[in-house]
């Protein structure tokens, strides 16, 4: 009878097996035709303003066609794709540094990127741009277009050098802390910007979007197969979750996992191989990556990942300890005199060059330490609750309402809490001292992000610099990590596979989703509830079972990567070249004139985009985003001192005329202000030209002459002219 009823559960279990193939294919299809059409419908309502079917609630013939059809095909996609993976996987894995090359070199050539430019189509009254090739242009991205974009481009009419009169109107460091493209030490320890210094601006941001991305993908497999003891399916899943999760798309980061991980890998190397060539090249990435991670100069970032690869530091050395104790010295690779004195000559160097970059910028960097903001501010933690199940509807934020700011509600897709459970029975069972000093700090971050730490406290630990929400990144890496370490330590099955254990699995699953229902960081419509318990059940099941049951990872590993690449392509455009900014006239008017006087100072009035797109056309521009704030300048306007607090900021600053009352500082936002500028007062900032959408006479007020020289797009162009009693010029 025993071997009968083991027959029976071996026959059910190979059953489960071979059927559950067939299962995924048809609820991942399922995923992506309700995915798909809603994100069609949302890119269809962008370019003609009509929004119609699954997002807003609406059925009709035409959506369930496309519903239809979208599911068959990616039916016969998944099916083909599962018949041929065994053959494909391992020849993927074998070329994949090749393979990445060789897409780096494509959109590099051809001037690929994941860029936003087209948001400056509607300020330029131009029509959408036909250059997005997948997506739509994000607005909330703008940083990215909005900011950085410029401040780049604006380097290439400097000769890339280390100081601007561009930006700002004024000398300006662009090595710190703009962290501009130039040619310096600075862009040494900034690998994903020597694109623009190689190729120019348009193949720079296409090298600067691709080296980046794929720099995040292959570092996060190369050390997950260090954590994972080499399983390549549960370090594809790693790199997915770490590369596709929302956070890291809406804000475009993950400077901080590639500098952190290849620490690891560097130092892993430096330890346990036994080639001189190998430590000496281990121990030049040791120092440079560490001086990578320094110049990122984000606190809010640094401070926490840097306990975290500490965590994987330690790591490395005690399993090496533990591998060689008590063995022949043949198995001791790590001679610490020979490799420290090594890593220490390395370092030195690194150390020399950061100190002149540091010294050579202290001027902007003493200025930015002496803001009100961003400088002023300190965190002591809390209110981090209704974030820790965002990441069920963050994947829906490619299809929300533009209104919302998708960036800040953006998380990790981490399936918390099953990381943090599995990671701590790791530590109790298998007593796995990566989990353990994982889930201790883990347990320190959420203490701080739920309940806050005394602000004395938040300053000795130093997560005074670390905002509630900013620790929705580290917090949501560590989730990642234990599960997958969790995931590849999985040697024998805590539960046998019953009927039972399939029930129980269901109900963590849609407990699971009803947790992120009710944690749903926006509204979210009927559709979409129902495609997000779909993904929940689709990647949670396989992960359950997984972990109890010795279930098949690979599962596992294909459900995170139909959801999270399904939904991460949506995020940012596909964007050719950059002509949604470069090509109009208005930018070629700008950039001429900018050409024919490069001293002549510009204001963009009420506008904060067109200040940065006069930068862009290389046109010093004094009201273009203040990375720090040039006090001479607004002490002149303000020379009681009663609105120091408003523009000692970095600030986005809006500028409008008037000729009523005295000119007036107001504070808009913590990053953003408005002068309300009196013409008299003009002169005392010697600027020679107006970008306005506005029409005035030409003398506005007395002293002042005005002379319309160009007209495009929608805007005017202005040139001063000063004539008051005691000055009689050109604005030059």
């Amino acid at each position: 009878m025993p071997s009968i009823a083991t027959g029976k559960q071996g026959a059910g279990k190979d059953m489960v097996q071979r059927c559950s193939p067939y299962v995924f294919i048809v609820f991942a299809s399922a995923f992506v035709a309700l995915y798909g059409e809603s994100f069609y419908e949302i890119c269809r309502g962008y370019y003609s303003g009509e929004y119609l079917g699954l997002i807003t609630s609406t059925m009709t013939y035409g959506v369930a066609a496309r519903t239809c059809l979208l599911f068959l095909i990616s039916i016969a996609v998944s099916f083909a794709f599962f018949k041929l993976w065994k053959h494909l996987s391992g020849y993927i894995y074998r070329f994949r540094y090749l393979i990445a090359g060789v897409i780096l070199a494509i959109c590099t050539i051809f001037e690929i990127s994941g860029s936003s430019v087209g948001c400056w189509s509607p300020y330029l009254n131009e029509p959408a741009s036909s250059t997005t090739l997948f997506g739509i242009p994000r607005a909330i991205r703008s940083d990215e277009w909005l900011v950085n974009l410029p401040t780049f481009l604006s380097q290439s009419f400097n000769d890339y050098g280390t100081s601007s009169s561009i930006l700002r109107g004024t000398i300006t460091d662009t090595t710190m802390p703009i962290s501009a493209p130039s040619w310096s030490l600075a862009t040494l320890f900034h690998p994903f910007q020597w694109g623009y210094l190689v190729f120019g601006s348009a193949k720079g941001v296409a090298f600067e979007w691709t080296s980046a991305k794929l720099a995040l993908i292959m570092v996060s497999f190369e050390c997950a197969m260090l954590y994972t003891r080499k399983n390549k399916a549960l370090s594809a899943a790693a790199a997915i979750m770490l590369s596709f999760s929302p956070l890291i798309l809406w804000w475009n980061t993950g400077a901080a996992l590639v500098f952190g991980q290849g620490l690891v890998i560097a130092l892993y190397h430096l330890v346990n191989r036994d080639s001189f060539k190998v430590k000496l090249i281990a121990s030049i990435a040791l120092a440079w990556l560490a001086g990578c991670y320094l110049m990122m100069m984000y606190p809010a970032w640094q401070v926490p990942f840097f306990f975290i690869f500490a965590v994987f530091g330690i790591w490395v050395i005690l399993s090496y300890r533990k591998n060689t104790k008590g063995g022949s010295p043949e198995l001791r690779t790590f001679a610490p005199r020979k490799s420290i004195l090594l890593l220490l000559l390395c370092c030195i160097a690194v150390v020399v060059m950061i100190v002149l970059v540091f010294v050579g910028a202290r001027d902007a960097l003493l200025a930015t330490t002496s803001t009100a903001y961003p400088s002023g501010r300190v965190s002591t933690g809390g209110g981090l609750i209704p974030y820790l199940f965002g990441y069920g509807s963050s994947i829906f934020l490619p299809l929300s309402s533009g209104q919302i700011n998708a960036s800040e509600l953006s998380v990790m897709f981490t399936l918390f809490p099953l990381g943090l459970i599995a990671g701590c029975v790791n530590s109790y069972k298998r007593k796995d001292v990566l989990s353990r000093l994982l889930v201790i700090l883990e347990i320190i971050f959420l203490i701080y992000g739920i309940f806050g730490f005394p602000e004395w406290l938040s300053r000795i630990t130093l997560f005074s610099y670390i905002p509630t929400q900013r620790l929705l990144f580290p917090l949501g890496c560590i989730d990642i990590f234990l599960l997958i370490r969790a995931l590849s330590q999985c040697d024998r099955p805590l539960v046998k596979p019953r009927p039972a254990t399939l029930i129980a699995t269901g109900l963590v699953s849609l407990s699971i989703f009803i947790a992120c229902l009710s944690n749903a960081l926006f509204d979210m419509l009927f559709a979409e509830k129902i495609t997000m318990l779909i993904a929940i059940m689709l990647i949670c099941t396989p992960c359950i079972l997984a972990l109890v049951t010795r279930f098949s990872v690979n599962m596992f590993a294909a459900s995170i990567a139909c959801v999270l690449l399904s939904t991460g392509l949506c995020v940012n455009p596909i964007q050719k070249g950059l002509d949604p900014l470069t090509d109009s006239a208005l930018y070629s008017e700008v950039k001429q004139i900018a050409e024919s006087n490069p001293t002549g100072l510009w204001i963009a009035e009420d506008t904060i985009a067109m200040a940065n797109f006069c930068v862009a056309a290389g046109a010093p521009t004094i009201n273009s985003t203040n990375a720090y704030p040039d006090l001479e300048r607004w002490e002149a306007l303000d020379q009681e001192g009663t609105c120091t607090e408003i523009y000692n900021r970095y600030a986005h600053i809006v500028i409008s005329f008037q000729s009523t009352v005295d000119t007036t500082f107001n504070l808009l936002q913590d990053d953003a202000f408005q002068i309300s500028l009196n013409w008299s007062d003009l002169e005392k900032l010697n600027v020679s030209y107006i970008l306005t959408q506005n029409t005035y006479p030409d003398t506005p007020v007395e002293g002042i002459k005005l002379s319309l020289i160009a007209q495009n797009n929608g805007y005017n162009i202005y040139l001063i002219n000063y004539t008051s009693q005691n000055t009689s010029k050109l604005a030059t």
